[in-house]
This record gives structure tokens, C-alpha cells and sequence, in this order.
């Protein structure tokens, strides 16, 4: 009788160590699979986000501007504009930041050359830092870089007029050249050539001996 309740006894934790170890075993393929899961969903996410991006930008340059994005753009810009007008400068500057994380975000050249120029409405005021020649120049470079990119000639050669509004001639004419470089159609050298005729009439003449 002793024997054989030892056996019970020894099978029933058999049995338990088993259950255990099936149990142990499910919550450790639960946890795998949750994390597997959660990465595929990350992975997923990312990639969807990557689509709609590269479909924002497709969009961009084939149909131009999404209407929602050019209305809050529109709006954004003019809140630039009507803190000046009010004399809010540090109202200014704070939307002229916001404005500048959308034209970023656009994807196109055009918004940031917007927010360069708004940079200068604006002037030289604390609020701006470094200065507002810093804060335009960075959106005239990244606009000329996206510019390019796209091959935007009409846009290289808007970002070398304000480049030239800048006083920075230099970049202005290397913008010039650039555009002379990816022009391809008659129209686009001729204009090309009508902007370098006007750089030239704005250089001083010098002085006559």
C-alpha cells in the first residue's frame, strides 16, 4: 500500500513538473511571438511611413502642392506676417519656427524659400538666432539643394535672386551657373541668360580712372 501511494505520488509530480515546464514553455513562445510581432508592426510602420513620404514627394512634383498643405502653409506664413504687424517679434519668430518645421517637411524647394524671405521680413531682431542672414541663408541652401535634386531649373534660379537680395553675389552667380548647367529646353537657357544679363546691370561699375 505504501509502494503504491509513492508511485501515485511520484506520477502526480510527474505529471505537475510536466505541466510546469508545458506552461513555462507556452509563456516564453507567448513572450517570442509578442516580440516578434511588435517588431514586424514597427518594421511595418516604418515602411508605411516611408511610402507615404516618397508618395508626398512624387505628388509634390508631378500635381505641385497638396491643397490641405497649401492652406495650413498659407495660414502659417501669414501668421508670420500679422505678428509683425502687430509688433509681436517674439510672436514672429515663434510661427516663423513653426513655418520653418513645415517647409522642411514639405519635401519641396518652394516653402523654404518662402520662410527665407519671411526670415527677412522679420529683420535682425534677438528673438532670431544667430541672425536673420543665418536663418535665411539655411533655408536658401537647403531649397537650392532640393532644388537641384528635383531638378527644379526655374527654382535654382528664384533661390539665386535671393541669394542676390542677400548680398551674398557669389552664391547668386554659382546659382546662376548651375542652372545654365541643367537647363534643357531653349526656354530655360534663354532665361537663364536674360537672369545673368540682370546680375550684370546690378553689378557697380567701377571707377573710372
Amino acid at each position: 500500500m505504501g509502494m503504491h501511494r509513492q508511485t501515485i505520488v511520484a506520477l502526480l509530480g510527474g505529471l505537475a513538473c510536466t505541466a510546469i515546464g508545458v506552461l513555462s514553455g507556452i509563456t516564453i513562445d507567448r513572450v517570442t511571438f509578442d516580440r516578434q510581432r511588435l517588431a514586424i508592426l514597427a518594421s511595418a510602420q516604418v515602411a508605411t511611413a516611408e511610402r507615404n513620404r516618397q508618395l508626398m514627394l512624387i505628388e509634390l512634383r508631378t500635381h505641385g502642392r497638396h491643397e490641405a498643405f497649401q492652406r495650413q502653409w498659407e495660414r502659417a506664413v501669414a501668421g508670420v506676417d500679422e505678428s509683425l504687424l502687430l509688433g509681436d517679434m517674439a510672436a514672429a519668430v515663434a510661427k516663423w519656427r513653426d513655418a520653418y518645421g513645415m517647409a522642411l517637411r514639405s519635401g519641396g524647394w518652394s516653402p523654404l524659400l518662402e520662410v527665407g524671405n519671411a526670415a527677412l521680413r522679420i529683420g535682425d531682431v534677438p528673438e532670431l538666432q544667430p541672425s536673420v542672414y543665418g536663418a535665411a541663408r539655411k533655408s536658401y541652401v537647403t531649397a537650392l539643394h532640393r532644388a537641384r535634386s528635383q531638378h527644379a531649373v526655374d527654382g535654382v534660379m528664384q533661390i539665386a535672386e535671393a541669394f542676390v537680395v542677400l548680398g551674398d553675389r557669389d552664391v547668386a552667380e554659382q546659382c546662376l551657373d548651375l542652372a545654365g548647367a541643367m537647363a534643357d529646353t531653349p526656354e530655360a537657357r534663354t532665361h537663364v541668360r536674360e537672369l545673368a544679363s540682370h546680375f550684370a546691370s546690378l553689378r557697380p561699375k567701377a571707377p573710372e580712372m
